[in-house]
């Protein structure tokens, strides 16, 4: 059956039997997994705001398998004690990234997840991953500067770290919000697709006052500029995007609440202004690739 087919039978299926799709408020889950102990005020908060589990994993005695990984959207690493193994550990989260997820690099991941000198850094800082070319991990303090103004500083007042990774260069394609004073280095950095980010000073609040929480939940739910047919949002346009190209087409409120992150106008896929049918073989055409 080609999507053509499938689309147009979803659609009348859809019709005929109304509210096909239940509604449910868009949630992210996320894994805490520093070298450190857990921090279950901070993980309480974030999971207030991003709405899904926020769980631990203490990466200082075991590596997380990928398989463990993958129960969630985003994963958060920090540096305080040696991982189990960086290099594995390092490993691991790019493979992770590769299968879709969401890294935060907190403070001192630059150093602590670099593997061993033999091999070079862990796949997860290397350039098509990280956006951060160089970094001088260092142990002075820093304070946001108030100065961002992309989504990852939404809602966020202030902050400040006792530790700081000073960083030196960005990777080609990488984008950054925000400065610390005094240093002037970037407050956060992410690659263009916002599956990897670098966040210098991030311990989770242990070594920080502020609005830790609120940075860290808005890096969560910050996603990829919008794409014209990508109705889930999640960077691509693919099969994962039939089911919610259909709800759009046919229930406007219900596509709202199921994607609240999403816009509904992705849907209008001939340009024309308005979502209707007129959309669905552009829509297709988008899907297998065509010109």
């Amino acid at each position: 059956m080609n999507f053509r087919v499938k689309v147009l039978i979803t659609c009348i299926a859809v019709l005929l039997v109304g509210n096909a799709f239940a509604p449910a408020a868009h949630a992210d889950s996320v894994l805490y997994t520093p070298s450190n102990a857990d921090n279950p005020s901070f993980r309480s908060a974030l999971a207030a705001l991003v709405g899904g589990p926020v769980d631990y994993f203490d990466s200082r005695v075991a590596v997380p398998t990928l398989d463990e990984l993958l129960q969630y959207d985003c994963v958060f690493t920090w540096v305080n004690y040696p991982y189990a193994d960086d290099g594995e550990m390092g490993n691991v989260l790019a493979d992770y990234v590769d299968a879709g997820g969401k890294v935060i690099l907190g403070q001192w991941t630059w150093s602590g997840l670099y593997g061993s000198p033999a091999t070079g850094p862990s796949r997860i800082l290397r350039p098509e991953y990280c956006p951060i070319a160089s970094v001088s991990t260092g142990f002075g303090s820093g304070t946001y500067a108030g100065d961002g103004s992309d989504c990852v500083h939404v809602a966020v007042g202030s902050y400040q770290t006792d530790y700081l990774d000073l960083i030196g260069a960005l990777n080609l394609g990488a984008q950054s919000d925000g400065t610390f004073e005094p240093s002037g280095t970037p407050a956060v950095v992410w690659r263009p697709d916002r599956r990897v980010y670098y966040s210098p000073g991030n311990t989770g609040g242990a070594y920080g006052t502020g609005d830790w929480v609120q940075l860290t939940a808005n890096m969560v739910t910050c996603r990829p500029a919008p794409v014209t047919g990508d109705l889930n949002c999640d960077g691509a346009v693919n099969v994962f995007d039939i089911d919610p190209f259909v709800l759009a087409l046919t229930d406007q409120a219900a596509y709202a609440a199921q994607f609240s992150y999403c816009d509904y106008m992705l849907a209008d896929c001939n340009g024309d202004g308005s979502v209707n049918v007129f959309d669905i073989d552009p829509f297709v055409a988008l899907l297998v690739g065509a010109p």
